[in-house]
């Protein structure tokens, strides 16, 4: 057992919790994302899943399947919102 927690990293978790910007005590792969996000991609996919809601949308009530609308609709709406928060962390 001794040989195991050898091999795990040690993470001061104060200092992460406190990172505002990357810098020596604070590295990019101890970020929440673990990378730089990149806005031009978000900003394109979040764009693609919010025209995927509204043409879902439309069509479920165009061809009139309820069911299948709420589904993807919904789906569509929640990866549009998921792409959103790398817009809070980019500066």
């Amino acid at each position: 057992m001794a040989a195991v927690n050898a091999t795990l990293p040690i993470i001061n978790s104060t200092s992460v919790q406190n990172c505002t910007d990357i810098s020596d005590l604070c590295p990019v792969d101890q970020t929440t994302y673990g990378y730089y996000p990149s806005l031009g991609a978000n900003a394109f996919f979040c764009a693609i899943f919010a025209i995927c809601c509204i043409a879902n949308i439309f069509q479920g009530v165009k061809y009139k399947t309820w069911t299948y609308m709420i589904a993807l609709g919904l789906g569509s709406f929640a990866e549009a919102i998921g792409m959103s928060p790398p817009y809070l962390y980019y500066e």
